[in-house]
């Protein structure tokens, strides 16, 4: 028999109505709504469900609210007898791969995520970018990102063919026709709220870490 793995994915992945089929038919699901809902102090349900919620799009809810529905399914999974052997996420994914795991305990995952999102809003309220290149080696990337004027640089290594860069506005456009002149099949920008995984993004990570740090 195969080994069965929980993969869950990250920011970018989030829909309204993501998760209410298993919030409306398992009480697993309901539970996780709730938990996230006294430690975020958000009404989940609206955050999650309604239509009209421009929110869901917002750093500093969409994090914590792709992680509820994430989790919310994984837990009915499991109580329908289907438990992973492996579990993994990319990037925010890695909260709901790792409390599946059992390393975080679902609250503090929730916490967690909820500061990570309105550090991360608050560190690039608006502006910035993100493109996947496609069918260029990475260390060609590396190198014309560092020759781009302004902040840009590889965010991810996604699989063989396929990088994601981030950075500035400008500076990602740049290098977009820089990578395309060099060779690259196509340069896709990304519809993210954020230049996500760059130095854009380092003031969130220190603010985190202290967060963390005086919680212990």
């Amino acid at each position: 028999m195969g080994k069965i793995a929980f993969i869950f994915p990250g920011q970018g992945a989030q829909y309204p109505g993501m998760a209410e089929d298993f919030c409306a038919q398992r009480q697993e699901s309901r539970l996780v709504l709730d938990l996230a809902e006294q430690v975020s102090g958000l009404d989940m349900k609206k955050l999650l469900f309604d239509r009209e919620d421009q929110r869901l799009n917002e750093t500093a809810y969409t994090q914590i609210a792709l992680l509820t529905a994430e989790l919310a399914i994984a837990e009915a999974v499991k109580a329908c007898g289907v438990r992973p052997d492996m579990t993994a996420g990319l990037s925010l994914g890695e909260y709901a791969a790792l409390v599946t795991a059992g390393v975080f305990s679902m609250a503090d995952a929730l916490r967690i995520v909820r500061k990570r999102g309105i550090f991360m809003q608050e560190a690039v309220p608006t502006g910035g970018a993100m493109a996947a290149v496609l069918g260029l080696d990475g260390a060609v990337i590396a190198d014309i990102c560092e020759k781009t004027p302004g902040i840009v640089s590889i965010a991810n290594d996604n699989c063989p063919g396929q990088i994601v860069i981030t950075g500035e506005t400008a500076a990602v456009e740049a290098a977009c026709e820089a990578l395309k002149a060099a060779g690259a099949k196509r340069c896709i920008p990304l519809k993210v709220s954020g230049p996500f995984h760059g130095k854009l993004m380092e003031p969130a990570g220190e603010q985190l870490e202290q967060e963390l740090l005086q919680a212990q």
